[in-house]
């Protein structure tokens, strides 16, 4: 069961939106989720904006945004021009790292649209509600509304692979290893586009000792073998403890992928960004929400 927490100050939701070349979509999250929760550093929710290095155009409004927005933005340690892998996980396990204060994390990638009035504190209800209940995700209505009710959990998980690995000792050695195939598939995992996590010892020791990165589990068990994205193993070794996460009422937008999607793809979401850019920038943060 999840711990009990009497310190009143461990309440406060730390909220991190990632961004890596999509700063359009970053400001985007950002303002939609203070025009729907009515600040970035009131109420019980602060925003941090972690930026991979990002070069593309829009970063210099984005960083006025989050000043404006009382945001606070912030650099990852992890430069995507010398990245080889993804490093999504790595960028969540430091700020968990630095924050171990928080009541509760919360977790949004760039292409995320908060569009209902106090979407983190209906899952922040949901979660205090379930004590065998680690994380809450938002469901994305857009998929939903594609795919059907509920699909937002568990996404494309169970989809088969085939697997290439091979092992090279540094230095390398007398022998050469052959590369070796297997057959896997996506492993279910809570997603990490819009996640409230509780805070507790025991996630945090999670992230410490396992990480919050992609893993792959190399076994002739399909049911164990294969990819474990972000989130994904943590997500595994929560079952262990008896914890579950669950799928949220609340809703969200997710444009999918529009750090790696093709051009014309993100062209046709980036025209819909700036759309909704350009009246959220008109919008006097928090002004006609209601006290939640």
């Amino acid at each position: 069961m999840r711990e009990a927490r009497t310190d009143q100050t461990r309440q406060v939701v730390e909220a991190c939106i990632v961004n890596t070349n999509t700063s359009p979509f970053a400001e985007l999250a950002l303002r939609s989720l203070v025009a729907t929760h009515g600040g970035a550093g009131t109420g019980g929710l602060k925003v941090t904006m972690l930026d991979n290095y990002s070069r593309d155009a829009g970063l210099s409004d984005l960083r006025a945004a989050a000043a404006e927005l009382g945001a606070r933005f912030e650099r990852s340690r992890w430069p995507i021009d010398t990245a080889r892998v993804n490093t999504h996980g790595d960028v969540l396990r430091d700020f968990v790292r630095n924050h171990s204060d928080a009541g509760y994390f919360l977790f949004v990638d760039a292409d995320i649209v908060f569009e209902e009035v106090g979407t983190v504190w209906t899952m922040q209800r949901e979660l205090t509600a379930q004590p065998d209940v680690w994380a809450v995700q938002a469901r994305f209505r857009n998929y939903e509304e594609e795919h059907g009710n509920g699909a937002s959990l568990d996404i494309a998980a169970g989809r088969g692979q085939r697997v290439w690995w091979r092992f090279e000792p540094v230095p390398p050695g007398d022998h050469q290893m052959e590369t070796e195939r297997f057959t896997g598939t996506d492993q279910k995992r809570c997603h990490t586009a819009c996640t409230l996590v509780a805070n507790s010892t025991r996630f945090r020791t999670i992230c410490n000792s396992v990480g919050l990165s992609c893993a792959l589990i190399i076994s002739e068990d399909a049911e164990l073998a294969g990819l474990y994205d972000t989130l994904g193993l943590a997500s595994r070794v929560m079952t262990t403890h008896g914890l579950r996460y669950v799928l949220s009422e609340a809703s969200v937008t997710h444009f999918f992928g529009m750090s790696y999607r093709p051009r014309h793809e993100v062209a046709v979401a980036l025209e819909d960004c700036r759309r909704r850019l350009s009246d959220l920038r008109s919008t006097r943060p928090g002004h006609g929400l209601a006290e939640d």
